[in-house]
């Protein structure tokens, strides 16, 4: 009984030393994206090293909402991996791009998985550490937004036509009035 509580007393004391020198975390807050079908949104992501130590670091995601019948969105991160320097922060850039032929209203839940590339081993016990954290996100497909210069352009190009057909008309017409007189006085 005594070898099992000094044995976790070790584990314990082991944990905590390898926590403490290599602090891995993030900046609180959602990641709720709304991407309208069709297009990209980026948001950041900020990881800090909260330890006394650099860590060299990998980035990993996974979407964990499986939907029938509907493609997935694209997610990109950048940087996926790298140093975050004592007491410093990195800022990751996760974009996503839904399809354009997912239907608005569908949406995703996802991990991002930001590891240390060290780990620590125990001595003894097999067990393996792995300083890391862990941030859920969430994209929604949303309407597609309107090209407002599209429709811009379309009323210009309204505009346009209709002038010109009034000018048009009305030099015909003018055209006509006077053949007539002339046809009039002959």
């Amino acid at each position: 009984m005594v070898v099992k509580n000094i044995a976790a007393y070790i584990f314990l004391v082991a944990a905590i030393s390898v926590f403490s020198y290599a602090q891995i975390g993030e900046v609180a807050g959602p990641v709720n994206f709304n991407v309208s079908v069709g297009s990209y949104q980026s948001l950041p992501v900020t990881i800090v090293d909260g330890g006394n130590a650099p860590i060299a670091f990998n980035v990993t995601y996974v979407l964990t909402t499986k939907i029938k019948n509907v493609t997935a969105p694209i997610v990109t991160i950048n940087p996926m991996n790298g140093t975050i320097n004592p007491h410093s922060e990195v800022v990751l850039n996760v974009t996503t791009y839904v399809p354009g032929n997912d239907k608005p209203g569908t949406f995703w839940n996802g991990q991002i998985s930001v590891v240390s590339n060290s780990v620590a081993q125990i001595t003894g016990s097999g067990a393996i550490i792995r300083a890391g954290t862990l941030k859920i996100f969430t994209i929604t497909a949303a309407q597609p937004k309107s090209n407002i210069l599209f429709v811009i352009l379309i009323v210009i190009i309204a505009a346009i036509l209709i002038v010109a057909f009034y000018y048009f008309y009305k030099k015909r017409t003018k055209i006509r009035k006077s053949a007539s007189k002339s046809r009039a006085k002959k």
